[in-house]
This record gives structure tokens, C-alpha cells and sequence, in this order.
């Protein structure tokens, strides 16, 4: 007959401080691997369209923000005497701060929501910016290949 043996696991309470440490770190783990899947998982805001005209000779760059601040949504350049649509661009809220850029000046409006993403709505380049850029004499955008352009390019 063989001896019986009496075989347990080894029990918590003799893991020590180590491996109560290691346990809490890999439930901490867990958590915050759960909360970047969920945070993840949430689609943004978007608007489906933002379109603003640039009836100026110059190159205008576009960007958004939220009217109460933060920071700047680089929607892109529009070309001389053309109209630029943007798809899916983040929602900046209920009131929009614009800035457009040209020749190292700039011109800022702030709109309500509907002003920028109204059914059919185009903004223009505020006229503001483009006096500016006359008073100062600044030299007109090439034209792109293939346009046909305002005299004065």
C-alpha cells in the first residue's frame, strides 16, 4: 500500500506583498484596456459637408475651430477663384471660428453651426482678408494648369 499524500494549492495568503502587487496591476490593466476599447469604439461628430467659396485671386487656406477655443481643424487650401467642398469634417459645435489664411495674413468669423452646414450652404472668404490683400498690392496665386484664370494672374 502506498502513502497517502496530501497535495493543495498553495494558498493566497503565502503569496506575499508581490503577488497581491502584480494581481492589482493586472486588474488595473484590464480596466484601462476596456475604457481605450470602449473610448475607441465612439465615432466622432461629423458633419457631412463644408463648402466655402474663394472668389479672390489668391490661395486661401481654411481652418475651424469651436467658437470657445481650442485647437484648429486644418481643412485645406482652396485655389483662386474656386469653390472648395470638404466630406466628413469633425464638428466643431454649435458656433464655429473660421480662419483664412493668405500671403501671411488672416481673417477670422465665427458662425452658427447651421451658417456652415446648412442644406446648400456656402461660405465665402471674408472680404475682410481679400481688401487686405489688394491694399497691400500682394502678387495674384498662378493659376492651375489647364484654367482659365482672371486677367490679373
Amino acid at each position: 500500500m502506498t502513502a497517502a499524500h496530501d497535495i493543495r494549492p498553495p494558498a493566497l495568503a503565502r503569496r506575499g506583498p508581490a503577488g497581491h502587487l502584480f494581481a492589482g496591476a493586472v486588474l488595473v490593466f484590464v480596466l484601462f484596456a476596456a475604457q481605450v476599447v470602449r473610448v475607441g469604439l465612439v465615432s466622432p461628430d461629423l458633419v457631412a459637408r463644408v463648402a466655402v467659396r474663394n472668389p479672390s485671386i489668391w490661395d486661401v487656406r481654411v481652418q475651424a475651430r469651436p467658437a470657445e477655443g481650442g485647437g484648429w481643424l486644418d481643412l485645406g487650401q482652396i485655389d483662386r477663384e474656386q469653390t472648395s467642398t470638404w466630406v466628413d469634417v469633425l464638428d466643431q459645435g454649435a458656433r464655429w471660428e473660421l480662419a483664412f489664411e493668405s500671403r501671411g495674413r488672416t481673417s477670422r468669423i465665427v458662425v452658427a453651426r447651421e451658417e456652415v452646414v446648412g442644406d446648400g450652404a456656402i461660405l465665402r472668404v471674408p472680404a475682410t482678408l481679400l481688401d487686405r490683400l489688394e491694399r497691400d498690392g500682394e502678387v495674384p496665386s498662378a493659376c492651375p494648369a489647364g484654367r482659365i484664370c482672371a486677367a490679373r494672374s
